[in-house]
């Protein structure tokens, strides 16, 4: 599934698909439209763009919390590392 602007959500069905992996995308899909059309004036960097997914993955979260759409790794080592140069 992809977004092409606000309120334009193109879904590409596949037979693989489940009902959960369904409602997930267009949920997903959905912020992405939203917030296009509300918020959208740039393109952004590569960490805006990083931020905007996790956003999306938390409302996709909060409409079907029980559901398993994006995966969500929570035992990821937060601490960042800094490489020496």
């Amino acid at each position: 599934m992809a977004t092409i602007g606000a309120g334009k959500i193109a879904v590409l069905y596949d037979t693989y698909y489940n009902n959960e992996f369904i409602k997930t995308a267009i949920a997903h899909e959905y912020h992405h439209s939203v917030w296009t059309e509300k918020h959208l004036q740039t393109e952004g960097t590569t960490l805006d763009n990083i931020v905007f997914e996790g956003k999306v993955v938390m409302f996709e979260k909060l409409v079907y919390p029980k559901l398993n759409g994006t995966a969500v790794d929570f035992t990821y080592n937060k601490v960042f590392i800094s490489p020496k140069l």
